[in-house]
């Protein structure tokens, strides 16, 4: 090939790049983001540019980035490429010589949506036992104080006491007779005199509810082992015995120690009791018996006769 030729022919390979660069970057070329490889057959090393022989630019909108690939013979691994604001360009190279259309394109890409996490419940806070707060007043003349809650108990806290709650105050927080303890009465009981009877004395009366086991002045009964005199002995009956029936069908009573200190006597002496039949055969002693008789008809004088 000679020299004039090859000069020829280096001249239009070089007005034919600049033909295709001028396409490729032209305001067309923006709005469609395909590519064609096929340059009259041309391939990569004929241009002596190995690194990119065919651009394709694109603009995307807010939020999406481009992505390059490549179709049949066209191959490339260049990544997209920013040229100002939201403009790309991916660099592609043929793959051996063109024997058909090849093409290689970018494309805008809206981003993957991140999903949102579901949130975590925040656990609702185990809140401590707390006790209740309160103050207790003072002694009224009653001998009570009263309980003033001033903070009720929670979340399973306890209180000793409930508001309004009215306690007794001991001996010492008043000196009101109220709240002194209960006492019991004192007495003395006096000797037993001559009616078997002897006196109660009450020194002290009992005070705020508490008990006397007498009143003063009464008069108890005296045991017989505390007095020698009859009144204090106890009651006794008297004691006798009963004769045998006599002919008279009477038995006579004989009391051999009479009632005494309240006692009793069934008998006074010499009572004459009847014997019963069974205690005597005499006549005296025998049941009374009645007569009996017949009578006759009556007669020719109107009469009639007992038998």
């Amino acid at each position: 090939m000679n020299t004039g030729f090859r000069v020829l022919l280096k001249f239009y390979l070089v007005a034919g790049a600049a033909a295709l660069a001028a396409l490729l970057w032209s305001p067309s070329a923006l709005a469609t983001a395909t590519l064609s490889c096929t340059a009259n057959g041309l391939s990569c090393t004929a241009t002596g540019d190995s690194s990119a022989c065919y651009k394709a630019k694109i603009t995307c909108p807010d939020s999406q980035t481009p992505s390059c690939s490549a179709g049949n013979g066209c191959g490339f691994a260049s990544s997209p490429t920013k040229i100002s604001g939201n403009q790309w360009y991916c660099n592609g190279s043929q793959n051996g010589p063109m024997t058909g259309d090849y093409s290689f394109k970018i494309t805008c890409k809206a981003p993957v949506a991140t999903p949102t996490p579901t949130p975590t419940p925040t656990p609702t806070p185990t809140l401590p036992p707390s006790n209740c707060q309160y103050t207790i007043g003072a002694c009224n003349s009653s001998c009570k104080k009263t309980v003033d809650v001033t903070v009720p108990q929670a979340n399973g806290g306890t209180c000793q006491y409930y508001d309004g709650q009215q306690l007794t105050c001991s001996p010492t927080e008043s000196s009101t007779d109220a709240c002194l303890p209960p006492s019991n009465c004192q007495y003395t009981i006096g000797a037993c005199n001559s009616s078997c009877k002897k006196i109660v004395d009450v020194t002290v009366p009992q005070a705020n509810g508490g008990t006397c086991q007498y009143t003063d002045g009464q008069q108890l009964t005296c045991s017989a082992t505390e007095s020698a005199t009859d009144a204090c002995l106890p009651p006794s009956n008297c004691q006798y015995t009963i004769g045998a029936c006599n002919s008279s069908c009477k038995k006579t009573v004989d009391v051999t120690v009479p009632q005494a200190n309240g006692g009793t006597c069934s008998y006074s002496d010499g009572q004459q009791l009847t014997c019963s039949p069974t205690e005597s055969s005499t006549d005296a002693c025998l049941p009374p018996t009645n007569c009996t008789y017949t009578t006759s008809p009556c007669d020719a004088s109107c009469k009639k006769t007992v038998n």
